[in-house]
This record gives structure tokens, sequence and C-alpha cells, in this order.
């Protein structure tokens, strides 16, 4: 409350009794509300009463005098009683005083007793008559009271009231208590279970004084107390900390305030601040600050990300580290990453710096950042952001490539690693390196440049990802000689490199080389692919990926050199049936299933390439005339008389972990199973290759694959289910009704499924049960 010097008398008058003088005249008290006057008016037979009591009284039509019952008029004129109302002030001035000059005597008593009434009447002189509150600043009073106050003698409130009293009268009075030592026990008092809430009070007041408010904020207790306060469960007491805060204005305080996990003052100081140097200072501070994700939230703000992507643009090298440094710690919480994404400026910042960093460490701290900013980046992102259309431009893809050779090694393995996540989300970005064979030729000449195994393996890795996965993807390579050079690179790094991600990189590229050309499948064969794709296979691999790519690049070989001989199946064969019931990735058995598909068909093979991610149709293509083909090739096994040296998958044990990897239900793989399994069909003995599948369980798993499985995988099934339906017993152990229910099911499907269906369903209903 502010304080009024006639109001503070007016209030205080009325709120007093008889007590707070020593005798006091009965006319000094209103006979009609009995209370001390303060306003007092005559009526016409010159008695005395309180303007509103008396005004009340004729109000309710009374129209006679309170005192001596003389009848007055409803229009009564009630005449200010001047003379009566100064003599009662100066009692009370005069009153007040001797309290004063009394207390100031006691405050320095031993007897506690004596010091709590010299602060009741301390407390009662100041409110009545605010001229004491003046003398009590000037006179010992208030150093007694900061005494008091220190060494937690006499009653804590009435010595805050006491003070509250005083800092509330002026500005002076606040530059005083400033020097007593009271700021220290306020926020003492602050600090408990039960905050002092007078004590808050009078801290809120001082603060108002810009010099007052300096030494709150430089006392080390202050502001982490009153930042813990903002979170009390009262809002009053929370309020008034707050309030303390607002008027801390400093920015060393806001700083400290951000330490202490309130942020909105320091980030409304960084963004009104002028000068580059205090911003810069500030980002380095908040880039140390030990953040929680609460105190994080408000870091989500427009202006405060533009104010800090101002900085990387800043000529001076100190305030990028520094904005940079902050930026890389922020990321760590999710309201800043989407705000710093969708920020316009913060990636073309972020690019700049790339051209100009001062040193590789740097270099790489940005591009750390823009990898993070591109993984939470969702794809709808890449078309609506204008920062990532600017990344993934042309002009910036040419200016990275530019840049790695130029830079020294560990921006080389920045630059590259950030081409090979950006090749990965944006395709448009991707086509136009593959599209540019200056760059593709940039990127297999730096292979010969093997003198940093690094470098080195994020090259291949970026080939790789420059292929894509489309099974229409493919690698165009420069003419021979370069083209020799670079294929028998791959091939060399298959062979001899100890690092598994060099040659499952190298694999994964041969995975994608041009199917149509012949020299290519040449140089496959008359080096030692195939020893190395057989010691992959061969040895405990930890990596899944070098796996599956393994398998992707001998299934193109397969494909080029369209043959494979008796004594490479024989090694190969073996390590593939084992692939599919290990613990292989899903992935792997998927190539694995394809991949024998092709071994056993590989009189003919087809030339459409291989992909992890393909469709039902795409896999037919892979494997053309598997139920077309009018004249079936046998197994020498099996009767057949068709290949030198076939291989055959009931010989080889594939049948049932063919059949386990169908029940799995995994749409890609379960797909390629049923192929493999149609090709088993195909090319052995319809009744050996029945009675096969049937004793692997895989009439249940068929019936599984028409309930559950996806659209491709329901037409593969019906396509195998269609070769060995004619088996009789494909329908024992009470299967026929399980196969029965699940046909009239799919003949409610699309018109290719129904129509199969319907054929298989036909022959299952005349073929006799077995007996």
């Amino acid at each position: 409350m502010e304080f009024d010097s006639s109001a503070t008398a007016s209030a205080s008058s009325r709120g007093s009794t008889e007590e707070d003088f020593p005798s006091p005249r009965s006319s000094f008290l209103c006979s009609v509300d009995g209370e001390l006057l303060v306003d007092p008016v005559s009526v016409s037979c010159g008695h005395s009463f309180e303007r509103k009591a008396v005004e009340e009284h004729l109000r309710l039509g009374n129209y006679w005098c309170p005192e001596c019952s003389k009848e007055l008029s409803p229009t009564e004129k009630l005449t200010p009683n001047v003379s009566l109302r100064f003599y009662i002030l100066e009692k009370k001035q005069r009153d007040a005083v001797k309290k004063l000059r009394l207390a100031d005597s006691l405050l320095s008593s031993t007897d506690l007793e004596c010091v709590n009434r010299a602060l009741e009447d301390l407390k009662d002189a100041m409110m009545e008559i605010p001229s004491c509150i003046a003398k009590a600043k000037e006179d010992k009073v208030l150093r007694y009271l900061a005494l008091l106050l220190k060494k937690s003698l006499g009653d804590t409130r009435a010595v805050l009231s006491c003070l509250l009293l005083i800092a509330r009268f002026s500005d002076e009075s606040k530059e005083t208590m400033g020097t007593t030592g009271v700021i220290r026990c306020l926020t003492k008092l602050l600090r408990g279970a039960e905050p002092e809430i007078y004590a808050l009070e009078i801290l809120l007041e001082l603060s108002k004084k810009d010099t007052i408010a300096d030494k709150i904020g430089n006392d080390p207790n202050s502001i982490p107390t009153l930042v813990s306060l903002l979170n009390y469960p009262t809002a009053e007491i929370a309020e008034m900390a707050r309030g303390v805060l607002e008027n801390l204005y400093r920015v060393q305080f806001a700083i400290m305030m951000g330490k202490c996990g309130y942020l909105s003052p320091f980030l409304e100081h960084f963004c009104q601040e002028n000068s580059v140097e205090t911003r810069a200072s500030m980002a380095d501070e908040l880039a140390r600050m030990k953040l929680t994700e609460t105190a994080a939230r408000s870091l989500g703000n427009d202006q405060f990300v533009t104010s800090l992507t101002e900085l990387l643009n800043s000529g001076s090298v100190s305030s990028r580290s520094s904005s940079l440094q902050c930026i890389k710690q922020l990321m760590a919480f999710r309201e800043f990453q989407s705000r710093f994404l969708s920020n316009e400026f913060a990636i073309p910042a972020l690019i700049g710096l790339i051209t100009v960093a001062p040193d590789q460490l740097l270099m790489q701290e940005v591009v750390e950042i823009i990898v993070a900013l591109i993984q939470i980046s969702q794809h709808k992102d890449h078309q609506n952001n204008p920062g990532l259309q600017v990344l993934y431009s042309s002009n910036t893809i040419k200016s990275f490539l530019l840049q790695i050779e130029t830079s020294g090694y560990q921006g080389q393995i920045s630059l590259l690693k950030l081409l090979q996540i950006i090749v990965q989300k944006s395709d448009t970005a991707r086509q136009w390196i593959k599209s540019k064979l200056g760059s593709m030729n940039f990127l297999f000449s730096a292979l010969k440049l093997d003198q940093n195994d690094g470098v080195r393996l994020q090259v291949l890795k970026l080939i790789y990802y420059i292929a894509g996965t489309d099974i229409n993807d493919m690698i165009f390579l420069p003419p021979s000689p370069a083209k020799d050079s670079f294929v028998n690179y791959l091939i060399a790094i298959l062979t001899h490199s100890s690092v598994e991600e060099e040659r499952s990189a190298a694999a994964g590229i041969i995975g994608y080389l041009l199917i149509s050309d012949h020299s290519i499948g040449e140089m496959l064969q008359n080096t030692s692919f195939l020893k190395a794709i057989n010691d992959i296979f061969s040895h405990s691999i930890k990596s899944n990926e070098l796996l599956e790519n393994s398998l992707t690049a001998l299934h193109r070989y397969i494909v080029i050199s369209n043959s494979v001989t008796g004594r490479q199946l024989n090694k190969l064969h073996q390590l593939l049936v084992q692939m599919l019931s290990n613990g292989a990735s899903t992935l792997a058995k998927q190539h694995a299933a394809i991949t024998i598909s092709y071994l056993a068909r590989c009189s003919r093979i087809p030339s459409t390439p291989v992909n992890s991610s393909s469709s039902f149709a795409q896999l037919r293509q892979r494997i053309p005339n598997l139920i077309q083909s009018s004249k079936r090739t046998l197994c020498s096994v099996h009767l057949s008389s068709s290949l030198q040296n076939p291989f055959c998958l009931i010989k080889a044990g594939a049948v049932k972990p063919l059949i386990e990897m169908v029940r799995t239900m995994e749409p890609g793989a379960s797909a390629a199973a049923l192929m493999a399994l149609n090709t088993l069909c195909t090319q052995c003995d319809s009744t050996a290759a029945a009675n096969a599948i049937v004793e692997s369980q895989g009439a249940v798993a068929i019936i599984e694959a028409l309930e559950r499985g996806s659209m491709s995988v329901k037409e593969a099934a019906l396509e195998l289910l269609e070769k060995v339906c004619e088996y009789p017993r494909i329908k024992a152990d009470g299967l026929d009704d399980k196969f029965e229910k699940v046909l009239v099911y799919l003949l409610s499907q699309e018109n290719r499924i129904k129509f199969k269906a319907a054929s298989v369903r036909a022959k299952l209903v005349s073929i006799p049960d077995e007996t």
C-alpha cells in the first residue's frame, strides 16, 4: 500500500480505541458510533459527531440530536468543527512522538517484553503519524530494527512491519535501509519451509529503487531464493517474487536467473540487446547452463531464435562461435529444435558458416547441427521449409562438393556425412548428383586417394546412398578404363578390407551396377568376388547390412554373368540355406530366399534387378515362368535331366526354413519364401515337392498366409496352393474345412485374388479325401 499523510492519519485514527490516548475526553468520541472523531461536524444544537455517522443517522429518518434529543431539520446543515479536528490531530501527534521516544529508548533493552512493547508502540506511532517515519529513519531506530532482525530478537513480524512502513515512506528511506544489512536478513527469512511474506513485501518495495535493486541482485542468495518461490503454491508469494525479479533488470542478473531455471528475463534481455558483444556473451553463458526440459520450453520463441541466428552472420569470429555453441546446446530440447528448424534464416546462416569456417572443428559442429535438423524434419518440411529447400538445392550441393576438395581431413569427413543424409532425405538432391557425371567422377576419383581410410569409407557410403533403393536405380559408370578401375577397386575392398562398413558399402554399390553391361559381369567372374562373398557368408558377421548388401551383390552377379558353375554353387547353397534359419535379419533372409530361387533356376536367369522392398509383382518379374512353364524341368535328384548341376531345395534342406519364413507374415520375407517354394514345385517332381511342403507344415503356413498375409503374400500363397492342391495329403488332419473357409472368404476380395481362389477351390473340392 502507498501511504499518504492525511489518509494515513485518518485511517489510523478511525481504527484506534480509547486505549491509544491516556485519558481522552468524552467529546473526542462520536456518540453515534463510539469511534474517535476524525472529521467532526456540528449540528444546530452545537453538538459534534463524526460526519459519516450523523449522515447515516439522519438518512434513517432520525431527525433529532443523538446527544440532547433536540429536533433537527431533515435538511440539517452539518458544519465542520475545524478546531476540534485540529485539536485531536495535535493530541495524536504529541502522543505518537512520546511513543516514538519511548520505543527508541526501549529497543536496545535486553528485556524482550520491553522490546516487543516498544515495537508495537513504534508501529502504531508510524501508522498514525507519517512524520514519525522520517524521524525513525533519522534516529537510531532503523539501526536497532536491523540489529533485531539480524539477531532474531523480539517479535520478527513486528520488526518487519516497522521496516515495511519505513521502506514505503520514501526512496531516501530505501537507500538508508540498503546500507544496514537488512537485505541479507530478508533473504534468509524467505528460505524456510514457510517464507515470511512481510520480508518478501519489503524486498519488493526496496527493489523499486534501482540502486537497492542492484544490491538485492548482487546478494548471492537473493536470486536463487526468489526463483525458487516462483512455483510456491501461494499465488501471492509467487507473484511478489516475480515482481522483485522483474525489478532486477541488469544483464548479469538475468543471466543468474537463467542459471537458476528462470529464462524469461534472460530471453527478453537477449532479444532487446543491441550490442553484438553482449549478446554473444549471453549466448556463451546460455550454452554453459544446465537447463531442464521445463525451463527450456520458453526457448521456443521466434524472436529469440532470430536474434540467435543473427549472431551467426556477425563479423566477429568469437560471436559466431558463441552462437554456434549455444545452438548446439539447445538442440537437445524439442521445443527449440522445432522453432529453429522452422526459422527461415537458420539453415541458410549455418550453410554460410561452412564456407567461412576458420577451423575444421567449427565446420564439424555446424554440420552436426544441420544433420540434427534434417533428422527431425518431416516429409512435409522438405516441400514447405525454405531453409531445407536451400539446403537441398543444386547450388548448395555443388558448393559442398567443392568444399570437400579444399578441406582438411575432419572437414571432408563432416561434409561427406552431411551429403549422405541429404541424399537419403531428398530424392531431388540424390538424382541431381547422380545425373551430373562430373560430380560422380569426382567421387569415383576420390576413392583412389586412399591414404585416409576414414575419407574412403565416407565416399563409399555416399556413392551407395546415391545409388538409391528403387529396383530401377542403377549407377552409370564412366567409360573404360575409369570404369574398370572403379569396379576392380570395389572388388578389392570387398575382398581385402578389414572394415565391415567399407565392405558393406562396396557390396551395396556392386548391387546397383548396370545389368546390361556384360563387361562388368566378366570383371566379377575373373576376380575373387565369389570367394569374398563366400567368406562373408562363412564367418560370423555382426553387421546385418553387410549380409544384406552382399546378397544383393551376389544376386546382381548372377543376373549379369548369367551363370554359376557347379563348384561355386556347392559352396553357396549351404550357406544360403543356413542363413534362412539363423539369426540373420528379416531383410537378409528375404534376399537369401530370392537368391536361392535364382540358383535353383540358374539355367534361366532373368534380367530384372533385385530390390529388398519389392512387391509380389516385382518378385514375379524377377522369377518369371514359375507357373506358366509348360515343360517342367526336373532336378537330377528327383528324376531331372535338364541341368547338369542343379540346386535342389529339398536336398539342400531349404523347405522347412522357407515354410517358417512364410509364417512370420513379414510381407517381403513371406512373399520371397513363397516364391522360392513355387520354384521348388516348378523344378522338382510335383509329388516330391508337395510331400516336402506338407511334411514341413506347409499346408498350415499356406492357410495362415491366406488368412493374415498382405495382398502380395495371399497371391503367392494361392499360386503355391494351386501347384500342390492335387496332392491328397494336402487336406489331411482336418485341413479341408479350413481351406474351404479361407477360400470362400477370398471369393469376396478383389478380382485377381477372387478368380484364383475360385479356381483353386474347384480343384480342391474335386480331390477325394485321403483314406
